[in-house]
Protein backbone atom coordinates (compact mmCIF):
# COMPACT_ATOMS: atom_id res chain seq x y z
CA UNK A 1 0.00 0.00 0.00
CA UNK A 2 1.96 2.98 -1.28
CA UNK A 3 -0.68 5.62 -1.98
CA UNK A 4 -3.95 7.00 -0.67
CA UNK A 5 -7.10 4.99 -1.30
CA UNK A 6 -9.26 2.09 -0.16
CA UNK A 7 -7.90 -1.44 -0.29
CA UNK A 8 -9.74 -4.74 0.28
CA UNK A 9 -7.62 -7.63 1.56
CA UNK A 10 -9.22 -11.07 1.43
CA UNK A 11 -8.17 -14.70 1.28
CA UNK A 12 -5.21 -16.62 2.69
CA UNK A 13 -1.49 -15.99 2.26
CA UNK A 14 1.08 -17.79 4.38
CA UNK A 15 4.15 -16.12 2.85
CA UNK A 16 3.40 -12.41 2.46
CA UNK A 17 1.63 -9.79 4.54
CA UNK A 18 0.43 -6.20 4.14
CA UNK A 19 3.04 -3.43 4.00
CA UNK A 20 2.07 0.25 4.17
CA UNK A 21 4.66 2.78 2.98
CA UNK A 22 5.63 5.81 5.05
CA UNK A 23 3.33 8.83 5.03
CA UNK A 24 0.29 7.07 3.53
CA UNK A 25 -3.34 7.78 4.47
CA UNK A 26 -5.56 4.86 3.50
CA UNK A 27 -8.49 2.66 4.42
CA UNK A 28 -7.85 -1.07 4.45
CA UNK A 29 -10.73 -3.54 4.64
CA UNK A 30 -9.86 -6.94 6.11
CA UNK A 31 -12.46 -9.26 4.63
CA UNK A 32 -12.07 -12.87 5.83
CA UNK A 33 -8.31 -12.46 5.57
CA UNK A 34 -5.85 -15.00 6.94
CA UNK A 35 -2.26 -13.78 6.87
CA UNK A 36 0.27 -15.90 8.74
CA UNK A 37 3.99 -15.69 8.06
CA UNK A 38 5.61 -17.84 10.73
CA UNK A 39 8.15 -19.85 8.76
CA UNK A 40 9.67 -16.81 7.08
CA UNK A 41 9.70 -14.74 10.29
CA UNK A 42 7.82 -11.92 8.57
CA UNK A 43 5.13 -9.47 9.66
CA UNK A 44 1.48 -9.94 8.80
CA UNK A 45 0.58 -6.23 8.71
CA UNK A 46 3.25 -3.53 8.87
CA UNK A 47 2.54 0.22 8.94
CA UNK A 48 5.53 2.52 8.43
CA UNK A 49 6.08 5.91 10.07
CA UNK A 50 3.80 8.94 9.69
CA UNK A 51 0.79 6.99 8.39
CA UNK A 52 -2.92 7.38 9.09
CA UNK A 53 -4.57 4.00 8.52
CA UNK A 54 -8.17 2.99 9.10
CA UNK A 55 -8.80 -0.77 9.25
CA UNK A 56 -12.38 -1.98 8.72
CA UNK A 57 -13.13 -5.52 9.87
CA UNK A 58 -15.51 -7.69 7.86
CA UNK A 59 -16.02 -11.40 8.51
CA UNK A 60 -13.41 -13.43 10.40
CA UNK A 61 -9.78 -12.39 10.11
CA UNK A 62 -6.53 -13.77 11.51
CA UNK A 63 -3.08 -12.18 11.52
CA UNK A 64 -0.03 -14.02 12.87
CA UNK A 65 3.48 -12.61 12.61
CA UNK A 66 6.87 -14.19 13.10
CA UNK A 67 9.48 -13.55 15.76
CA UNK A 68 9.82 -9.97 17.08
CA UNK A 69 6.95 -8.65 14.91
CA UNK A 70 3.49 -7.54 16.03
CA UNK A 71 0.52 -8.90 14.09
CA UNK A 72 -0.41 -5.29 13.28
CA UNK A 73 2.80 -3.33 13.77
CA UNK A 74 2.80 0.44 13.39
CA UNK A 75 5.85 2.63 13.61
CA UNK A 76 6.13 5.89 15.54
CA UNK A 77 4.03 8.91 14.58
CA UNK A 78 1.46 6.70 12.86
CA UNK A 79 -2.22 6.40 13.74
CA UNK A 80 -4.16 3.14 13.50
CA UNK A 81 -7.97 3.14 13.71
CA UNK A 82 -9.79 -0.19 13.87
CA UNK A 83 -13.56 -0.49 13.43
CA UNK A 84 -16.23 -2.57 11.70
CA UNK A 85 -18.59 -5.43 12.49
CA UNK A 86 -16.12 -8.25 11.90
CA UNK A 87 -13.65 -10.17 14.03
CA UNK A 88 -9.88 -10.07 14.26
CA UNK A 89 -7.53 -12.48 16.01
CA UNK A 90 -4.01 -11.05 16.17
CA UNK A 91 -1.00 -13.07 17.34
CA UNK A 92 2.31 -11.26 17.78
CA UNK A 93 5.63 -13.01 17.38
CA UNK A 94 8.03 -13.67 20.25
CA UNK A 95 8.93 -10.41 21.98
CA UNK A 96 6.20 -8.40 20.23
CA UNK A 97 2.69 -7.17 21.01
CA UNK A 98 -0.40 -8.52 19.31
CA UNK A 99 -1.30 -5.04 18.05
CA UNK A 100 1.20 -2.21 18.45
CA UNK A 101 4.98 -2.39 18.87
CA UNK A 102 7.47 -4.86 17.54
CA UNK A 103 10.34 -6.00 19.73
CA UNK A 104 12.23 -3.04 21.28
CA UNK A 105 10.62 -0.48 18.95
CA UNK A 106 8.44 2.62 19.18
CA UNK A 107 4.90 2.61 17.83
CA UNK A 108 2.17 5.17 17.25
CA UNK A 109 -1.41 5.69 18.43
CA UNK A 110 -3.99 2.89 18.49
CA UNK A 111 -7.72 3.68 18.36
CA UNK A 112 -10.34 0.91 18.49
CA UNK A 113 -13.93 1.96 17.85
CA UNK A 114 -15.73 -1.34 17.22
CA UNK A 115 -15.31 -4.96 16.21
CA UNK A 116 -14.53 -8.19 18.05
CA UNK A 117 -10.79 -8.28 18.67
CA UNK A 118 -8.48 -10.77 20.35
CA UNK A 119 -4.87 -9.61 20.61
CA UNK A 120 -2.16 -11.86 22.05
CA UNK A 121 1.47 -11.04 22.75
CA UNK A 122 3.97 -13.47 21.32
CA UNK A 123 4.86 -16.44 23.50
CA UNK A 124 8.31 -16.33 25.02
CA UNK A 125 10.24 -19.38 26.12
CA UNK A 126 11.40 -19.37 29.73
CA UNK A 127 15.01 -18.91 28.63
CA UNK A 128 14.21 -16.02 26.27
CA UNK A 129 15.98 -12.69 26.76
CA UNK A 130 13.03 -10.81 25.28
CA UNK A 131 11.08 -9.17 28.11
CA UNK A 132 7.28 -9.20 28.36
CA UNK A 133 4.91 -7.63 25.83
CA UNK A 134 1.34 -6.35 26.03
CA UNK A 135 -1.50 -7.77 23.98
CA UNK A 136 -2.27 -4.26 22.74
CA UNK A 137 0.47 -1.64 23.07
CA UNK A 138 4.15 -2.00 23.94
CA UNK A 139 6.59 -4.84 23.41
CA UNK A 140 9.62 -6.38 25.05
CA UNK A 141 12.97 -4.67 25.58
CA UNK A 142 16.57 -5.78 25.57
CA UNK A 143 19.89 -4.19 26.62
CA UNK A 144 18.41 -0.75 27.16
CA UNK A 145 16.34 -0.73 23.96
CA UNK A 146 12.94 -0.11 25.51
CA UNK A 147 9.64 -0.23 23.69
CA UNK A 148 7.55 2.94 23.64
CA UNK A 149 3.94 2.96 22.49
CA UNK A 150 1.76 5.96 21.78
CA UNK A 151 -1.75 6.66 23.04
CA UNK A 152 -4.30 3.82 23.24
CA UNK A 153 -8.00 4.66 23.01
CA UNK A 154 -10.78 2.04 23.05
CA UNK A 155 -14.31 3.39 22.75
CA UNK A 156 -16.26 0.29 21.73
CA UNK A 157 -16.22 -3.27 20.48
CA UNK A 158 -15.52 -6.50 22.32
CA UNK A 159 -11.85 -6.58 23.23
CA UNK A 160 -9.76 -9.42 24.62
CA UNK A 161 -6.04 -8.83 25.12
CA UNK A 162 -3.37 -10.97 26.76
CA UNK A 163 0.22 -10.10 27.65
CA UNK A 164 3.13 -12.51 27.93
CA UNK A 165 5.39 -12.06 30.97
CA UNK A 166 4.37 -8.41 31.07
CA UNK A 167 2.45 -6.33 33.60
CA UNK A 168 -0.33 -5.12 31.31
CA UNK A 169 -2.60 -6.71 28.72
CA UNK A 170 -3.31 -3.24 27.33
CA UNK A 171 -0.53 -0.69 27.85
CA UNK A 172 3.29 -0.62 27.90
CA UNK A 173 5.59 -3.61 27.61
CA UNK A 174 8.03 -4.62 30.31
CA UNK A 175 10.14 -1.62 31.42
CA UNK A 176 8.72 0.36 28.50
CA UNK A 177 6.57 3.47 28.41
CA UNK A 178 3.20 4.36 27.01
CA UNK A 179 1.10 7.42 26.27
CA UNK A 180 -2.37 7.86 27.70
CA UNK A 181 -4.61 4.77 27.89
CA UNK A 182 -8.34 5.47 27.78
CA UNK A 183 -10.79 2.58 27.53
CA UNK A 184 -14.50 2.01 27.84
CA UNK A 185 -14.54 -0.72 30.47
CA UNK A 186 -17.74 -2.15 28.95
CA UNK A 187 -15.74 -3.01 25.83
CA UNK A 188 -13.02 -4.91 27.70
CA UNK A 189 -13.31 -8.59 28.63
CA UNK A 190 -13.21 -9.42 32.36
CA UNK A 191 -9.74 -9.92 33.78
CA UNK A 192 -7.92 -7.86 31.15
CA UNK A 193 -5.30 -5.71 32.90
CA UNK A 194 -5.36 -2.14 31.61
CA UNK A 195 -2.69 0.46 32.26
CA UNK A 196 -5.08 3.17 33.34
CA UNK A 197 -5.63 6.20 35.45
CA UNK A 198 -4.84 4.50 38.75
CA UNK A 199 -1.14 4.22 37.94
CA UNK A 200 -0.99 6.53 34.96
CA UNK A 201 0.69 9.50 36.60
CA UNK A 202 4.32 10.32 35.92
CA UNK A 203 5.18 9.23 39.46
CA UNK A 204 4.10 5.67 38.77
CA UNK A 205 4.65 5.37 35.01
CA UNK A 206 7.75 3.20 35.52
CA UNK A 207 6.63 0.06 37.35
CA UNK A 208 10.19 -0.62 38.52
CA UNK A 209 10.02 2.37 40.83
CA UNK A 210 6.71 1.96 42.66
CA UNK A 211 7.43 2.07 46.40
CA UNK A 212 6.08 -0.98 48.26
CA UNK A 213 5.55 -0.24 51.94
CA UNK A 214 3.99 -3.63 52.76
CA UNK A 215 6.43 -5.97 50.99
CA UNK A 216 6.33 -8.36 53.96
CA UNK A 217 3.05 -9.72 52.56
CA UNK A 218 5.01 -11.98 50.22
CA UNK A 219 6.16 -13.99 53.25
CA UNK A 220 2.53 -14.79 54.06
CA UNK A 221 1.61 -15.71 50.49
CA UNK A 222 1.81 -19.55 50.93
CA UNK A 223 -0.72 -19.37 53.79
CA UNK A 224 -3.28 -17.13 52.11
CA UNK A 225 -5.32 -19.86 50.34
CA UNK A 226 -6.01 -21.54 53.71
CA UNK A 227 -6.95 -18.20 55.27
CA UNK A 228 -9.45 -17.31 52.56
CA UNK A 229 -10.86 -20.85 52.51
CA UNK A 230 -11.61 -20.65 56.23
CA UNK A 231 -13.24 -17.28 55.68
CA UNK A 232 -15.53 -18.89 53.03
CA UNK A 233 -14.29 -16.52 50.34
CA UNK A 234 -13.19 -19.10 47.74
CA UNK A 235 -15.12 -20.82 44.96
CA UNK A 236 -16.08 -24.48 45.24
CA UNK A 237 -12.97 -25.69 43.40
CA UNK A 238 -10.84 -23.39 45.61
CA UNK A 239 -9.01 -22.03 42.56
CA UNK A 240 -10.40 -18.53 42.82
CA UNK A 241 -12.62 -16.19 44.80
CA UNK A 242 -16.36 -16.69 44.91
CA UNK A 243 -17.17 -13.07 44.00
CA UNK A 244 -15.67 -9.75 43.06
CA UNK A 245 -16.69 -8.46 46.48
CA UNK A 246 -14.59 -11.18 48.09
CA UNK A 247 -11.58 -10.06 46.07
CA UNK A 248 -11.95 -6.48 47.28
CA UNK A 249 -12.42 -7.65 50.84
CA UNK A 250 -9.33 -9.86 50.55
CA UNK A 251 -7.24 -6.85 49.51
CA UNK A 252 -8.14 -5.04 52.73
CA UNK A 253 -7.70 -8.17 54.83
CA UNK A 254 -4.13 -8.40 53.55
CA UNK A 255 -3.56 -4.78 54.50
CA UNK A 256 -4.98 -5.41 57.96
CA UNK A 257 -2.54 -8.31 58.45
CA UNK A 258 0.32 -5.86 57.95
CA UNK A 259 -0.96 -2.67 59.53
CA UNK A 260 -3.94 -3.44 61.81
CA UNK A 261 -5.13 0.10 61.16
CA UNK A 262 -8.62 1.28 60.38
CA UNK A 263 -7.94 4.16 58.00
CA UNK A 264 -8.21 5.26 54.38
CA UNK A 265 -5.69 3.97 51.83
CA UNK A 266 -4.54 5.37 48.51
CA UNK A 267 -4.28 3.17 45.43
CA UNK A 268 -0.48 3.09 45.68
CA UNK A 269 -0.72 1.63 49.21
CA UNK A 270 -2.60 -1.38 47.87
CA UNK A 271 -0.53 -2.06 44.75
CA UNK A 272 1.03 -5.30 46.03
CA UNK A 273 -2.30 -6.44 47.45
CA UNK A 274 -3.84 -6.17 43.97
CA UNK A 275 -1.08 -8.29 42.49
CA UNK A 276 -1.43 -11.03 45.10
CA UNK A 277 -5.21 -11.18 44.70
CA UNK A 278 -5.07 -10.71 40.89
CA UNK A 279 -7.54 -7.83 41.00
CA UNK A 280 -7.71 -5.82 37.71
CA UNK A 281 -5.90 -2.48 37.83
CA UNK A 282 -8.62 -0.80 35.79
CA UNK A 283 -11.14 -1.42 38.57
CA UNK A 284 -11.29 1.25 41.31
CA UNK A 285 -10.99 0.37 44.98
CA UNK A 286 -12.71 1.99 47.96
CA UNK A 287 -10.39 3.95 50.22
CA UNK A 288 -11.68 2.14 53.28
CA UNK A 289 -13.51 -1.08 54.19
CA UNK A 290 -15.08 -2.16 57.47
CA UNK A 291 -13.81 -5.68 58.19
CA UNK A 292 -15.62 -6.28 61.47
CA UNK A 293 -19.40 -6.49 61.33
Amino acid sequence: VSQEGMYIITGTNSRHGITVSAGVRATIVLQDANLCDLENMGVAFHIAEDCHITVILEGNNMLHSGREMAAIQLRKNSILIIKGDGKLIAYGGEGAAGIGCGYATECGDIIIESGTIEAYAGYQHETSWRAGSAGIGGAGQYAGRKSKCGNITITGGKIMAKCDKGNWDIGPGDEGTCGSVKVDKNAIAPGVRVYGSHLGTEQYRDLKHIPISNAGLVILFPFLPMLFMRLNMLSQDRRGFNSNESKVRAIFILQHLMASEDREYDEKDLFLNRLLINYPFNEPLPKRMELYQ
